[in-house]
């Protein structure tokens, strides 16, 4: 067989992972590829024929077979980065198979050196350079301080790190979508102090190599481990650099915090994507933006426990979750704006004086016709009582706070007509409206513009994800159509 478990191979333009070689029982007497692939929508089944496991996948049905006659006639095994980077940067007369996925070459030659190199999607793979041709690198690389090689074939991480050693002023580097089989057990001659940027998505991680990554990486402020295999195992803590100001943990099937985080001077954490049922998240004195959306947390008075634990906290992503999935949208927004204390962007919508003044009325006006649970024993009911001294009789009584910012807009899919009504206030964001709209009409990923028709001949675009609802003008009753963005 030409290729073997581990390798990563570039089959019209898709990469996968070789996960298994060999016979499989739909096919007996005939050589057969299991192969995982980059893409999950490539995928076929999760390593299974007739009831019977050959391989693992990481993610659902993003497993494939591939009879070995038509696999080794169709898939590369990539470039080698000296290769890679001549292609992109230096010679626009080498042909290689990637050529179409990479941009046009960028001649350095009587120019100064190259301080950025992105060579993502090229399909560069393990092979190592000669020595002429790291010379040719290290003459036109001696200032890059940026260097992306995500999406490419890489699967051998000592190789990697030996590749990155050239790059003697690093400070961000991107290895995402590059599954790391092996090279594991050979890392001690690596050390990079000087890179402070790591980015390292479904890159397939587990949690034993965190530590070897760090005693590599021992100096990181930036850390995005998104998308990988990191769901706490028991007992376990995990050294991670104290230096780090900045932690991406998202989507890695997580229910709980990582151990080993707790002593960091964070900044900013995403847990989102994960399956955390409740946050115990350790004081954080200095975190300023969170991001717990997309779990499964059940209950309000998480919120509640965040106000203790993270006094400067300023952003937070809170979507997504089942204790916010029923009931109107705009209430549930303005019950998160009053509990959370400091907050100033949520979701992603920057909150103004005026809407956190109406949220906290709101708010106390529901807790006080008993329509919404809350201990006013609370620190935060008290400074919302000290804050506004209404008595509860009139507080109670009065007319919702939100009758004058609650507009109704229809919403219609340019595309198959579907259409809903959606009660929105109107200093939501753009962007916060979108969020709204794709899940009402279930659309998925990827990207839509919104417009509307002031004047019957006059089509508004909507352009801006940060602006309010209110900033283009819309009104009660307006219809606002979904264009999709290829």
């Amino acid at each position: 067989m030409k290729y073997k478990a581990g390798d990563r191979l570039n089959i019209d333009g898709e990469i996968c992972t070789v996960r298994y070689v060999g016979e499989i029982c739909k096919w007996p007497e005939t050589n057969a590829y299991g192969v995982e692939w980059d893409n999950p929508t490539r995928g076929k089944n999760d390593g299974t024929v007739d009831g019977v496991r050959y391989f693992e996948v990481s993610k659902i049905r993003s497993g494939s077979f591939i009879k070995a006659t038509k696999l080794e006639k169709e898939a590369h095994i990539g470039f080698s980065f000296d290769r890679a980077f001549a292609q992109k940067y230096l010679s626009p007369s080498i042909e290689t198979a990637s050529s179409a996925r990479m941009s046009k070459p960028v001649m350095t030659n009587g120019l100064r050196p190259l301080e950025k190199v992105f060579l993502d999607g090229c399909s560069i793979n393990d092979e190592k350079s000669c020595e002429s041709a790291l010379n040719v690198i290290r003459e036109h690389c001696a200032n890059v301080t940026h260097l992306d090689l995500s999406s490419n074939l890489l699967s051998t991480f000592s190789q990697t790190c030996q590749l990155i050693s050239e790059f003697k002023n690093l400070q961000y580097l991107d290895l995402s979508r590059n599954v790391f089989t092996k090279g594991w057990d050979d890392l001690e001659e690596f050390h990079f102090p000087q890179i402070t940027g790591l980015q390292v998505i479904g890159c397939g991680l587990k949690i034993d190599q965190l530590a070897k990554i760090f005693k590599c990486f021992p100096c990181l402020e930036t850390l995005d481990l998104s998308w990988n295999d990191l769901s706490p195992a028991t007992g376990k803590t995990i050294n991670f650099p104290s230096t780090l100001t900045e932690l991406s943990l998202s989507g890695n099937s997580m229910n709980g915090i990582l151990p080993g985080i707790s002593s960091l001077q964070l900044r900013s954490l995403n847990l989102s994507h994960n399956l955390l049922r409740a946050i115990d998240i350790p004081p954080f004195p200095k975190l300023i933006d969170l991001d717990i959306s997309h779990n499964i947390i059940q209950k309000w008075d998480t919120l509640d426990l965040l106000n203790q634990t993270l006094t400067e906290l300023r952003s937070v992503r809170i979507n997504g979750n089942l204790f916010n999935a029923t009931g109107d949208e705009v209430s549930n927004f303005y019950v998160a704006i009053a509990r959370l204390q400091n907050i100033e962007v949520l979701d992603g919508s920057v909150l103004s004086k005026a809407t956190r003044q109406e949220a906290e009325l709101f708010f106390m006006s529901k807790v006080l016709s008993g329509r919404i649970e809350y201990d006013k024993r609370l620190p935060r009911w008290t400074a919302l009582a000290r804050k506004y001294p209404i008595h509860e009789e009139q507080q109670a009584n009065r007319k919702s706070w939100l009758e004058h910012l609650i507009i109704t807009v229809r919403v219609v899919n340019e595309e198959d007509q579907n259409s809903t009504k959606c009660s929105i206030l109107t200093n939501y964001s753009v962007r916060y409206l979108k969020t709204i709209i794709a899940q009402k009409l279930q659309l998925g990923k990827g990207s839509f513009q919104l417009f509307f028709y002031p004047a019957p001949d006059a089509r508004q675009t909507m352009e801006s994800d940060f602006r309010q609802v209110n900033y283009y003008g819309i009104c009660d009753n307006t219809t606002i159509y979904i264009k999709r963005i290829s």
